[in-house]
């Protein structure tokens, strides 16, 4: 069946008029005919109560003297009114004194609805806009004389003949109604065709250019109407075809010479992007060293001077120092990652490690963050995980820290669970899937679609609440691409998000496990004894920046290790040919010659002298794709990336000298006596010690920050009645207070928390977490005092 949209325009218009026309007549057909009934109604009911007003009349001396004869007379000239079918008299005692009926007829006075002397009418059906719709109608006429009710009139009427001479007149209009909507029609018929039939001239000419691609066509057009002037375009734009038909003949000639043109461009064009690639690429491995120089000077120094002696106010201004040199030195990598992953130079690794291991120490590191917020940080590692996988374990370290971090920065309370599921193995891998879920603020599927975009924040002020570049999840998104993988992340608003990576990573075959022949090698010297008469762990620093020179220098005294300098690559082959030494620490860029040419002479001159191996630790700022290969391919046998801290320092050079890591004897201070902080618990204090001897003062000094904060907004939330804030400061505190020692105010903010969570009264615990706060921050002032003499 065809659609009305496919129908021709002539019956379109034939429709359209049809329905106009017979629209319009169907309006005026019911608006008269509605019209004639209500006249034809009205014209009814005021005769039958001009008939009541005149019988009523008629009858006022058979009412005041009661005579039922009188009173039937006066009745009885009704029957000249073939449309009165009954009548009656009654007596204000609602007695009948005279009755007329012409048909049996049943009577029904209602007295509550007669007000004056005006005659009340009700209807045997309904009344539709003052039309009575029904057979009869009761008509009842209040009799007064001189303000006197004299008594009651009752008619009954029939509306028989009124609804035949109104049937009667709407069956005629009907008629007219028809012949007039059939007259209009064949008259709109025929002038349809001056509209339709230039329309139809232009559709077949469409047609008929289309079907032959004959644009020497015109249409003739009649009259200077619109679809003349749609005739007129029409023809206007088949000349313009026609001469674009011509140009594009004229241009086919000459399309090859544009085409190897163009190609020309576009091979010079590439080659200016590749050198222009690769002009950024050295800029950025030369700003990766000039960046990284200065702040290996700065955190090296943020380190050491964090190992003397200092006052709390001085350890506080250390470790911020020390915490923004490092969050800025993440903003570096940050970028270098992000900009070598665009250039298409980032290069993975592919050496053997667990991951499992790797997932716990990544948790591990995120421990303290954690308890700082009170949130729990769960790891659930598959048992049936393979041991022993191949891969690059750096890169998959940094895509979990930022995605746990993530997790960590937009959760406040609740939980972080990382969960690692084996997925399927087979001979040659195994799939695995790697799952961070929170309990944090979540997103919107419209932030969700851009997460993975770089620069990417959620908000325009996301960056002022949680900070960050918006580059760790771009980064880490490339990444697994690069590794074959896929990554996903599912959230909504409020209901935290779960971040899933999935990676096929090859198992390690036993017959192919590596062997680091240069570590053996440089190894059994070193444990035989030496070249020399020297002290075991003598060490040559080729370095040229005098800030980095003086910080390694001094990590390496702290660190028990006597140590000479070299300015540069030439004079560490001289100090290296004059003195013998049981390792070298060689920059890569330096003056005169660097590192990488040093320790090809230096390895040139071992085989020409037949000495031993002296292992090279390359100690560089570049972080570009290829800078590992290209030491080792001088013969260095290790890598460290600048800024140096001093706990990798300590443990590479405990791998290569086969000392004991020296960073794990620094001296722990001894705990203050108990009585200067009664107060909080020294075991958790000391637990702080253990993991770093700094960490202690630096917790508390955040915790004595942050308290006076807590306890305002305790407050604010306790007076505005704020059951649900109070309990989550509550919640919060208890964790910190527990982590400094203050464990009597940690159980005060859990009775608080309970007490909120149930509905009890809340006073007396937030009374006692106020005290026992004051109390708290008392005895670790005391605490950091005593520490500062210390």
């Amino acid at each position: 069946m065809m659609s009305t949209r496919d129908l021709p325009i002539g019956r379109k218009l034939h429709l359209i008029l049809m329905a106009a026309i017979g629209v319009g007549l169907l309006v005026a057909y019911v608006s008269i005919g509605l019209y004639h009934l209500i006249t034809r109604s009205d014209e009814t009911l005021s005769s039958i109560a001009a008939v009541a007003r005149v019988t009523a009349a008629n009858s006022q001396a058979a009412l005041v003297f009661r005579e039922p004869r009188s009173a039937n007379d006066t009745l009885a000239s009704l029957r000249a009114k073939p449309e009165i079918l009954a009548a009656r008299l009654l007596l204000p005692e609602r007695q009948v004194l005279a009755s007329f009926q012409r048909n049996h007829v049943a009577f029904q006075l209602d007295t509550a609805r007669i007000s004056g002397d005006a005659p009340q009418f009700r209807v045997e059906g309904f009344m539709l806009a003052g039309l009575p719709v029904g057979r009869r109608i009761h008509v009842t006429q209040p009799v007064y004389r001189q303000g006197e009710a004299l008594g009651y009139l009752e008619l009954v009427a029939d509306l028989g003949d009124m609804w035949s001479a109104g049937l009667r007149y709407l069956g005629w209009m009907a008629l007219a109604s028809a012949l007039a909507f059939v007259v209009s029609l064949s008259l709109a018929r025929r002038l349809v065709r001056w509209v339709v039939d230039p329309i139809e001239r232009l559709s077949q000419a469409a047609t008929r250019i289309a079907a032959h691609k004959d644009y020497s066509v015109r249409v003739q057009p009649q009259g200077a109407d619109e679809t003349g002037r749609l005739t007129e375009g029409f023809n206007g734009m088949l000349r313009q075809i026609e001469l674009r038909d011509a140009e594009l003949e004229r241009a086919n000639h000459t399309l090859e010479e544009q085409v190897e043109q163009r190609t020309q461009e576009l091979r010079y064009a590439k080659e200016a992007a590749e050198a222009a690639n690769q002009a950024k690429s050295e800029f950025l491995a030369t700003m990766s060293h000039e960046i990284r120089t200065p702040m290996n000077g700065v955190l090296g120094m943020a380190d050491l001077l964090l190992t003397t002696p200092l006052g709390p106010e001085q350890r506080r201004f250390t470790t911020t120092l020390q915490d923004s040199g490092r969050h800025l030195l993440r903003i570096i990598n940050d970028i270098l990652d992000f900009s070598k992953i665009e250039a298409r130079r980032m290069e993975l690794e592919e050496i053997e490690f667990n991951l499992g291991h790797l997932v716990e120490d990544v948790a591990w590191l995120f421990t303290k963050q954690a308890q700082d917020k009170g949130l729990e940080l769960r790891c659930e590692i598959a048992p049936d995980l393979p041991a022993r996988l191949r891969g690059d374990p750096g890169r998959l370290r940094q895509i979990l820290s930022n995605v746990v971090g993530n997790a960590l920065k937009f959760t406040k309370w609740g939980h972080v669970h990382i969960q690692v599921e084996r997925l399927e193995e087979t001979e040659t891998g195994a799939w695995v899937r790697i799952t961070v879920a929170d309990t944090g603020i979540g997103m919107s599927e419209a932030v969700r679609a851009q997460l993975f975009d770089p620069f990417f924040q959620a908000d325009s002020s996301m960056s002022r609440r949680y900070g960050g570049t918006g580059l760790g999840l771009a980064i880490s998104k490339r990444l697994v691409d690069l590794m074959g993988g896929e990554m996903s992340i599912d959230s909504a608003p409020e209901q935290g998000a779960q971040v899933r990576f999935t990676l096929c990573l090859p198992r390690q075959d036993d017959a192919k496990r590596p062997v680091e022949p240069a570590s053996a090698e440089a190894a059994q010297p070193l444990h035989a004894g030496a070249r020399t008469a020297h002290p075991f762990g003598r060490i040559l620093l080729a370095e040229d920046n005098p800030v980095n020179l003086d910080v390694a220098l001094t990590m390496l005294r702290h660190l028990g290790y006597e140590a000479d300098a070299a300015e540069d690559g030439e004079a560490a082959l001289r100090a290296w040919e004059a003195n013998p030494y049981d390792l070298i620490l060689m920059d890569c860029q330096m003056p005169v010659l660097d590192g990488i040419a040093a320790t090809a002479a230096i390895r040139a001159r071992e085989q020409e002298q037949g000495v031993s191996r002296v292992p090279i630790i390359a100690v560089t700022a570049n972080v570009m794709a290829g800078d590992r290969e290209r030491c080792q391919a001088a013969g260095m046998d290790d890598y460290m990336s600048k800024p140096i801290l001093l706990e990798d320092l300590g443990r590479m050079l405990a791998r290569w000298l086969g000392r004991p890591d020296a960073t794990a004897s620094i001296p722990v201070p001894p705990p203050a006596p108990a009585q200067e902080f009664e107060v909080i618990q020294r075991e958790a204090l000391a637990k702080l010690h253990r993991m770093n001897p700094k960490l202690p003062v630096r917790v508390v000094n955040l915790w004595l920050n942050d308290m006076p904060e807590r306890m305002d907004a305790l407050r604010d939330a306790r007076a505005a009645g704020d059951r649900e804030t109070l309990g989550r400061i509550a919640h919060t505190f208890k964790s910190a207070s527990a982590y400094v020692g203050a464990q009597t105010l940690a159980e005060c903010c859990k009775e608080l928390e309970i007490a909120c969570k149930g509905g009890a009264e809340t006073d007396a615990p937030a009374d006692a977490v106020t005290v026992q706060a004051e109390q708290a921050a008392q005895a670790l002032r005391r605490w950091l005092a005593q520490e500062d003499r210390a």
